[in-house]
């Protein structure tokens, strides 16, 4: 068996594989990265045979002292200390391996017997993507899948957005394809199941990978401003609710700045491992107001989720401020923005507001904003008509 997925998935697959083995009175080879194996160790039936980095299966620390990645090079010998007496290194034939999913968080586990990169694409040459996760928002869905669409473009495979199964965020009635509230299908549906995948399952080569800094903003803009164009497109309803709240926002007025940070579950002592942590709503006020001087803009498009950030930015900018028409979280006492959000107004609702809203904050002339998969995707969407980009980067969370 080879595990490819995400590492809050792999104790979940573990306890659901063992189960299956008990029953079966089975045991089963293991491959999988590294970091994954001592977990392992509780389960009997469970025996790992090789070790692998995604894409490196054998790290070379001499290149790592090339690029002087000290801490890698450390990182790297701690592990293979760690797990010198654990790991058997077996040399086999890769068609000998299967490869294992969640296909839900219900406990159910598939298993797709010797299936290649090439396979996934199926008979119809479309590319299934679904996300089994927690809740999240919609541009972190798109976050996750932007890689999955590069890889399709670029071998020139059909795309199909499947939210009718796992835990969608957004779908009110079961069977529903939540993607289809707000978007458009740019190819049809494939028959039956075949050549499907779940969007952590198939591991992409470097090339495909996502990193985004301030320092590569333009590289991200060309490589995958012409991807979204591609794939993704606005169903007719959300492109009205759209258009009807830009022309709110944007009066044929002077140049307007658009402003995106967060708050709720973004907060210092709350945001979780691996996000960046946010600017307060008060710094921000400070950095529109030295942008405005700077460069002459006369008004401020204000996207943010929680009401309070925006009536401070209203008493300190009085009638120079824009927002989206819609209801904001103005009282949080935990859980993440989007289930407060649903809470407030509902799944659909929730989906379409903050799709609007970013999509707004898209066509403002210029963008200061902290780093969120919303700022990301409105860079994205704006395709490198933006005539200053100012992020506020202020690290990630360890």
């Amino acid at each position: 068996i080879e595990y490819i997925g995400y590492e809050d998935s792999f104790n979940k697959f573990l306890e659901l594989l063992n189960n299956k083995l008990n029953d079966e009175g089975r045991t089963v080879k293991l491959w999988c990265n590294l970091e994954f194996l001592p977990r392992i160790k509780n389960y009997k039936r469970i025996k790992p045979i090789y070790y692998k980095k995604y894409n490196n299966q054998i790290v070379s620390i001499k290149e790592y002292l090339k690029k002087r990645r000290i801490i890698d090079v450390l990182r790297e010998l701690i592990n293979r200390i760690s797990h010198r007496n654990y790991v058997k290194y077996s040399k086999f034939s890769k068609n000998l391996i299967s490869q294992c999913c969640l296909i839900s968080n219900n406990g159910k586990l598939e298993v797709a017997e010797n299936v290649k990169e090439k396979d996934f694409k199926g008979s119809s040459n479309t590319l299934v993507l679904r996300r089994y996760s927690e809740i999240n928002g919609m541009f972190s869905h798109l976050m996750v899948m932007l890689p999955y669409l590069k890889w399709a473009s670029s071998n020139d495979i059909n795309v199909y957005f499947d939210m009718s199964v796992g835990d969608s965020s957004y779908r009110e009635r079961n069977g529903e394809n939540a993607w289809e509230y707000f978007y458009e299908q740019v190819n049809s549906k494939p028959k039956g199941d075949n050549g499907t995948i779940v969007s952590n399952l198939l591991e992409l080569s470097d090339e495909y990978k996502i990193e985004f800094s301030p320092k590569r903003i333009n590289n991200i803009i060309i490589e995958l401003s012409s991807v979204y164009e591609k794939y993704i497109k606005l169903n007719a309803g959300m492109s009205d609710l759209v258009d009807e709240n830009w022309k709110k926002i944007y009066r044929g007025e002077k140049k307007i700045l658009g402003v995106k940070f967060r708050g709720t579950d973004y907060v210092p002592d709350k945001i979780v491992a691996g996000h960046h942590f946010q600017t307060t709503c008060d710094e921000m006020i400070e950095k529109t107001e030295n942008f405005l001087k700077k460069h002459g803009y006369e008004y401020i498009y204000v996207c943010t989720e929680e009401q309070k950030n925006l009536e401070k930015f209203e008493k300190k900018f009085g009638d120079r401020v824009r927002s989206y028409d819609c209801r904001l979280i103005d009282h949080y006492d935990g859980g993440g923005a989007l289930s407060n959000q649903i809470a407030l107004v509902g799944k659909r609702k929730a989906g379409e507001d903050y799709i609007g809203s970013v999509m707004c904050l898209a066509k403002c002339d210029s963008i200061l904003c902290s780093l969120n998969s919303g700022s990301y995707m409105a860079i994205i969407i704006n395709g490198g008509k933006y005539e200053h980009i100012e992020i506020v980067d202020k690290g990630l969370r360890n």
